[in-house]
Parts: C-alpha cells; sequence; structure tokens
C-alpha cells in the first residue's frame, strides 16, 4: 500500500484561536482548551487585553468569567492548589463546590453569596488542569449559578451548572 501524497496542514494554536472566534458558540463537548486567561477574555468574550492577573472577573453585564483550580484529594485528605481556596468540579461537571481553608474566609462567604444569588450573576467557568504534557490549560466546563450552601457539607457554597455553552461575543 502506498502512503497518500496528502500534505497534512497542522493549525497553530493562534489559528485555533481565529476559527473559534467565527463560531456562534463554545460548548462543553467542543476539544478546545487556552493556554492562559487573555486568550480566553479575547476570543470568547471579545476583550483586547495583553495580560490577566486575577481568575475571577465580570466580562459582560452579569457575567462574570472564573477560572478555577481544581481542587485534589490525596488519601481521603483535601489539597488546596489555589492559595487556599477548595474547587471541586463534579464528575459529570453538573455542578462546582468552592469553600476556603480559612474559616473567616468561608464565614464571609457564606454571607455574601446572596448579593450575586439575588443580582443574577452566572459564570463561565474554565477550569484550570494540566494536559496530557504537564502544561497548564483552562477548559469550558460550563455557566454556571449560584444554589446555595451546598448540600454535601455546609462550609461549601454550590454552583449548578444551567448552561453547556457560551456565545461568543465578536
Amino acid at each position: 500500500m502506498m502512503a497518500s501524497n496528502t500534505t497534512l496542514k497542522w493549525r497553530t494554536y493562534e489559528e485555533e484561536l481565529q476559527q473559534l472566534k467565527q463560531q456562534e458558540y463554545l460548548s462543553i463537548y467542543d476539544d478546545v482548551s487556552f493556554r492562559d486567561i487573555k486568550d480566553i477574555a479575547n476570543t470568547v468574550f471579545g476583550r483586547n487585553s495583553k495580560r490577566y492577573q486575577r481568575s475571577f472577573f465580570r466580562v459582560i453585564d452579569k457575567l462574570w468569567l472564573w477560572c478555577p483550580k481544581l481542587s485534589v484529594t490525596i488519601n481521603g485528605d483535601t489539597k488546596s492548589v489555589a492559595r487556599g481556596w477548595l474547587n471541586f468540579l463534579a464528575e459529570d461537571w453538573s455542578y462546582i463546590d468552592e469553600s476556603h481553608q480559612e474559616e473567616e474566609i468561608v464565614a464571609e462567604r457564606k454571607e455574601n453569596y446572596m448579593e450575586e444569588v439575588s443580582f443574577g450573576s452566572k459564570r463561565a467557568v474554565f477550569a484550570k488542569y494540566k494536559d496530557n504534557l504537564g502544561f497548564n490549560r483552562y477548559r469550558f466546563v460550563g455557566i454556571f449559578e449560584t444554589l446555595g450552601i451546598s448540600p454535601d457539607d455546609e462550609r461549601y457554597i454550590r454552583y449548578l451548572r444551567v448552561a453547556d455553552k457560551v456565545e461568543i461575543v465578536r
């Protein structure tokens, strides 16, 4: 059998981002990941930024971009990988539970989460993870809104996925 003379064209990361900008939506089912928060903000939300230092900020009206680092559990012991923040994504991506290792911050979050509810805030969530080569990447896991205190653990605030796609802003 002969090898084909077809030339394979591998798209660069920048070409992938440009192609994504032409789509109407980004879905959790799309095989897309981002290198950094700036690329998410610029590609999906029409920003024109050089850099972002924060992992949570407003992008449009009542929609916030949230890029949590997911916590890990080793031998039943929960580990924060983000300055004390504890973020757990359900296996089916239907909810995220968020808390903190410091009790003062937990108490403050429990007092303030109702502001998010009454304002009608939603979070476009891009979870941070390490890819199979060991590089940090961000993957869209859905649009979430605050449900309230987690039924599994009262130290956590639960965010429920309400949409599996986000509109791409041009």
